[in-house]
């Protein structure tokens, strides 16, 4: 099943480094946000999500992850936060994040 990629962060630095690394691997357009609601919004009308988001960026946070989960049950969620301690990772888990990946990770583990 083909998944439309969309990346939620506050840093449009990080947002335009992934579209450049993701965008050859999809050949899709990929879809970034940088507001909690704008992400909400487009969510509404799209199926068949991967959501990369940043949980710990300003206007997101793992209860809004829960939020969009209750709603959306089939996105799946990947999380690339600068954290990645077990207790956080834990509680990214329990808030439905399907996958978790450092920030400071290199291009080959985004890929």
């Amino acid at each position: 099943m083909k998944r439309n990629i969309v990346i939620a962060d506050n840093s449009e630095l990080i947002l335009n480094g992934l579209k450049c690394i993701l965008q050859p691997l999809v050949g899709e357009k990929i879809f970034s946000f940088t507001k909690f609601a704008s992400l909400k919004e487009y969510l509404k009308a799209t199926k068949n999500v991967l959501l990369i988001i940043d949980y710990t960026a300003r206007g997101f946070s793992l209860n809004k992850v829960v939020e969009l989960k209750n709603k959306y049950p089939k996105m799946l969620v990947m999380a690339l936060t600068p954290y990645t301690n077990a207790q956080t990772i834990v509680k990214a888990v329990e808030a439905g994040v399907e996958s978790h990946i450092k920030k400071e990770c290199s291009v080959q583990e985004i890929k």
